[in-house]
């Protein structure tokens, strides 16, 4: 079995019926072609990290598509994909069954939160005193000045 994730990103000025006919109309062409669709996402007004065609904002529709052969995905919807004026961006993964039992599920935001930070002071016996710096004796400047006479000979 071949598995495949389609993400696409809609214009925003696209009506929540339109969304739903853009969905309809790729859902109705991959049944078509054998594929079964195993969910379907829609989000509407996302805002989009970086700007595509100078807009801030998209629509996103994410589908989760298996076929029974090992079939090589449709051309023809990538031609329609390309092809229509509301898909600003379009994405095709393919998966393995073996990726999908590697995969680990996403961390919840809770279990990415720091451990609070302990400020308690240790006990006074664990508390070790530095030791006392020692002193430097003074520079004997004549003897360094015959060391380096001796070394410009």
């Amino acid at each position: 079995m071949k598995l495949y994730e389609l993400h696409l990103i809609l214009t925003p000025n696209l009506k929540v019926e339109e969304v739903n006919n853009v969905s309809a109309e790729i859902g109705g062409f991959l049944t078509s072609q054998n594929f079964n669709i195993s969910s379907t996402q829609t989000k509407l007004n996302e805002r989009l990290p970086y700007p595509i065609k100078h807009l801030r904002q998209a629509h996103s529709l994410n589908m989760e598509i298996a076929h029974e052969a090992e079939t090589v995905f449709p051309e023809d919807l990538e031609v329609k994909l390309r092809r229509n004026e509301n898909i600003l961006r379009y994405l095709i993964f393919s998966k393995t069954e073996q990726d999908l039992k590697k995969a680990k599920p996403m961390p919840v935001m809770d279990q990415l939160k720091r451990p609070e930070r302990r400020t308690a002071l240790l006990p006074k016996e664990e508390v070790v005193a530095a030791e006392p710096k020692k002193e430097l004796e003074p520079a004997d400047v004549e003897r360094i000045d015959k060391k380096i006479e001796e070394l410009l000979k």
